[in-house]
């Protein structure tokens, strides 16, 4: 089949995807259906061609003329943007399948409404990576977060989410304005918006201005993929969308800004100072770390999983400075293998992080609520979910043999790789410093998702809800059941993965260097008295671990034969109750008080009665200090609603002052001009 073809088709079917749902409902009773069979359908169209694309590279050109050069719509394909279709497609098809039945708790307009606006939010993110110019770029940048709007306020009938909603449309408009300003400056020095000339132009010009460039992007992108200090919009929005629109944006959205980024960071300024590289890996500990232990704290099930994005965002970004150091040393195949792991994490986080918003989308459907303190026990009724969820639970936590573990480990060579090749006292200290913080994060998510699963699947119910929870629907299931699958390919057959992004990696670094003799899992070893060295890959390894295992298991039992009985915990005569268990807040404590300083926690305690003897029940509710809105954004909307209040004494209501306005205002103009 033709790529071209088949993108015409993903375009296409995502439109009518939308368009049917106007039809009138009279005549179209079944319109839903045939909107998830034309999403659905388009999707599989995009994957087959995104594949096709970074199996077989082709450059692919479309352009649609304006009357005015710089507003023409221009899209060209690359391995990178075969790599990134590859991410909306699969986790859109999944999606897709996931939604009809998850949806049925929401209203009929609720689900036509979704359906609808994720198909834009769909055809913004593929737009986006397949634009070649300046305005195709930022005109599906404004259509991805317009549609993604709509999504995140449509997703529950309450003021939280309109709330959530208005936080994330003005967040991620000031992004805009970066991410504006940084292009509005390669136009002013190199005088085109094609991203071709782009490449050509760009690197030549002034390190400084390169700097403030690459600064303004940072800026704008880390905005929109939720690098610390600009995260605050992510764990309030993410929760309250629906979860396959979650994980569409979590998994997928998050990514659109790293493309860009990436555009900017390889392509338009490259090769950057090392201070850029040093800026990322920074910007990458930091979130990664925060990211992390605020997750640790949160008993929200979907909000914990959006935290764990800004870290994971942070590890990739990791991979992404590593990358511009090794391009500023000119150390070409050190910085492939450093961009190579930036994108494996990419991938990696796409997968797994959708299958933790599918399952937690699967404990709100049959448990009807996301708070994990009311949860316990769902692993008797929902076993398959808790199956899944702990398959990306370990992923997530970077645990062989999933996927997350090989992408870290290259992010961990990167480092000390850039830590060895780098010249500076201070550049090494914050090195490894950063390996030091990636290592803690590892750690800390690890123990994160022991309570996530623990505390949501394990044990004993706590509430009537989690007595009642029933098992997800079947289309809810295989979607998690194939990126568990994934999950668990990816990480056992990175190697192949990685020759494969060599190509975008490649591209990135309009280099043709391969990573040759590297091979992070393969093991060589030397038969006695045999002169040639054999290798086992990891798939090998993995499947001797295996055989060995049930060998000496069988082997096990045979030998001390056990029959097994059932019977009732123990508990010194006692009844177990629910309240005898480990809850959220009991399990983050001790992460609690070792932060301290960071989280300043407080808590409160609520007497029932006045009496100090005999109370009756004390309700206690523990908190953290939101640091970055105390003492960044709360100050900055407080100055931002004093000079509002001021200005409206401007408003006089008198056209004469007006006039005045307009006349000053021209007057400057000229003068600047």
């Amino acid at each position: 089949m033709q790529q071209d073809l088949l993108l015409y088709l993903f375009f296409l079917g995502s439109i009518l995807g939308s368009i049917s749902l106007l039809l009138p409902e009279k005549f179209f009773p079944r319109k839903l259906s045939i909107s998830y069979f034309l999403s659905g359908f388009a999707a599989a169209a995009g994957l087959i061609t995104s594949l096709e694309g970074l199996i077989a590279p082709k450059v692919l050109s479309i352009t649609y003329s304006s009357s005015i050069e710089a507003l023409k719509l221009s899209f060209s394909t690359s391995t990178l943007s075969f790599f990134f279709l590859f991410i909306i497609t699969l986790i859109t098809l999944l999606s897709t399948i996931y939604a009809p039945r998850y949806l049925t708790h929401f209203t009929k307009d609720q689900q036509t409404s979704i359906q609808f606006f994720a198909n834009f939010f769909v055809i913004g993110m593929a737009g986006l990576v397949l634009a070649s110019n300046v305005f195709t770029f930022l005109f599906f940048w404004e259509l991805m977060t317009l549609a993604s709007y709509f999504l995140v306020i449509n997703g529950e009938n309450n003021q939280q989410a309109e709330n959530a909603g208005f936080l994330y449309f003005g967040m991620a408009h000031l992004g805009t304005v970066f991410i504006f300003l940084a292009f509005f400056l390669l136009f002013k020095f190199t005088g085109t918006t094609e991203f071709a000339k782009l490449a050509v132009l760009a690197p030549s010009l002034n390190p400084k201005i390169k700097v403030t460039v690459f600064l303004l992007a940072l800026i704008g992108f880390g905005t929109k993929a939720g690098l610390v200090p600009l995260h605050i919009w992510l764990p309030r929005a993410h929760p309250v969308a629906p979860s396959h629109i979650s994980a569409l944006m979590s998994g997928v959205m998050l990514k659109t800004a790293l493309y860009g980024l990436y555009l900017f960071a390889f392509s338009f300024l490259a090769p950057l100072p090392k201070l850029a590289g040093l800026i990322l890996i920074i910007a990458g500990t930091v979130s990664a770390l925060l990211g992390v232990l605020y997750a640790l704290m949160e008993h929200d099930l979907k909000r914990l999983l959006a935290y764990h994005s800004v870290e994971n965002i942070g590890i990739i970004t990791l991979g992404m400075g590593a990358g511009v150091l090794f391009n500023a040393m000119s150390q070409k195949e050190l910085a492939l293998i450093a961009v190579i792991a930036s994108l494996f994490h990419t991938l990696n986080h796409a997968v797994f992080k959708s299958l933790l918003f599918f399952g937690a989308g699967s404990v709100q459907y049959g448990a009807h609520t996301r708070n994990i303190e009311i949860l316990g026990g769902l692993i008797k009724a929902m076993p398959y979910t808790a199956v899944f969820f702990l398959v990306g639970s370990i992923a997530i936590s970077a645990l062989p043999p999933f996927n997350g573990f090989y992408s870290e480990w290259l992010t961990y060579l990167s480092l000390f790789g850039a830590g060895i090749k780098t010249s500076g006292f201070l550049f090494k200290i914050i090195i490894f410093l950063s390996i030091a913080g990636l290592a803690l994060t590892g750690g800390l998510a690890a123990t994160c998702f022991v309570k996530a699963f623990g505390i949501t699947f394990l044990a004993v119910p706590r509430s009537q809800k989690a007595k009642d929870a029933r098992e997800s629907s079947f289309s809810m299931l295989f979607s998690m059941f194939v990126l568990s699958l994934l999950s668990l390919l990816l990480g056992v057959f990175g190697n192949w993965v990685v020759k494969i992004l060599e190509k975008p990696a490649q591209f990135l670094l309009n280099t043709k260097t391969v990573t040759s003799g590297f091979s992070l899992f393969t093991f060589t070893f030397q038969i006695t008295n045999y002169p040639t060295k054999t290798t086992l890959a990891m798939p090998v390894v993995f499947l001797l671990l295996i055989i060995t295992g049930a060998v000496f298991y069988v082997i096990l039992k045979a030998l001390f034969p056990q029959k097994a009985t059932k019977a009732e915990t123990w508990n010194c005569g006692v009844n177990l109750l629910p309240a005898m268990e480990y809850n959220a807040t009991s399990f983050a404590k001790p992460i609690r008080m070792i932060f301290a300083k960071l989280f300043l926690p407080e808590r409160e305690i609520i007497y029932e009665n006045d009496n100090p003897y005999f109370p009756g029940k004390i309700y206690y509710h523990p908190y953290i200090t939101p640091l970055f809105e105390q003492f960044i954004y709360r100050p900055v909307k407080a100055l931002s609603l004093k000079l509002y209040l001021n200005a409206k004494s401007l408003q006089s209501g008198r056209l004469h002052w007006y006039l005045a306005y307009i006349i000053a205002t021209i007057i400057i103009l000229l003068l600047f001009v």
